[in-house]
């Protein structure tokens, strides 16, 4: 097929000879666009989240979803500085044991815990169990330790008994754990993870 010269083509044919010739490249341009605006976003103007929260277990929902991220947000962890409490809560499905956990769920929940970013998990159970059989927990030691309890510890907390998590109404919240990882060895995490301990010293004093 001859293709003209745009200007030589008469006007009522000019926007179909556009959609046969060009449509490709425009397509490709408002994609390349599209892409370069959305990085723009993500690197300088949307919020930064400033702490990321795992749920590990089988009892989970929007409505707990967006609780934890409230909740969490009244703690105000402007890590940094940037005027916003940003509190990013993954989820990861975790059955009556981790062999009994889908492969799916399975390679999710061990590709969050490998990134590093994460260091406060609301788990079940079992999770509790297996968490503490990988030696993935940290201790009561890690976070700075707790009156009247060994430092050698794995720190967990029963949820229900925080004033934090009271009168949520939510019954996800039933026979889950408060616990966190072990501290990473690079100095940015280890720095994040101190900042994350003193918030969740708020967090156990809350109501008191």
């Amino acid at each position: 097929m001859k293709r003209y010269r745009f200007s030589d083509v008469p006007k009522h044919q000019k926007l179909s000879h556009f959609f046969t010739y060009y449509s490709l490249q425009t397509f490709a341009v408002i994609f390349a666009a599209v892409v370069v605006v959305y990085l723009f976003y993500l690197a300088v103007l949307a919020p930064k989240t400033d702490v990321s929260v795992i749920w590990i277990s089988n009892t989970y929902s929007l409505e707990a979803d967006g609780n934890v991220a409230y909740q969490f947000e009244q703690l105000n962890w402007d890590h940094n500085g940037d005027g916003k409490s940003v509190v990013m809560v993954q989820h990861a499905e975790f059955g009556e044991s981790f062999e009994e956990t889908d492969a799916d769920s399975q390679i999710a929940l061990m590709t969050i815990l490998s990134a590093g970013d994460t260091d406060i998990l609301l788990a079940s159970e079992a999770a509790l169990e297996w968490g503490i059989t990988m030696e993935i927990l940290g201790t009561n030691g890690d976070f700075g330790g707790r009156p009247g309890m060994p430092d050698n510890d794995i720190f967990v907390v029963n949820c229900a008994s925080l004033p934090f998590f009271a009168g949520s109404g939510i019954d996800a919240y039933e026979n889950m754990y408060l616990t966190i990882t072990k501290p990473r060895e690079e100095p940015e995490a280890q720095a994040r993870y101190l900042r994350n301990m003193k918030h969740l010293t708020a967090l156990l004093e809350w109501g008191n």
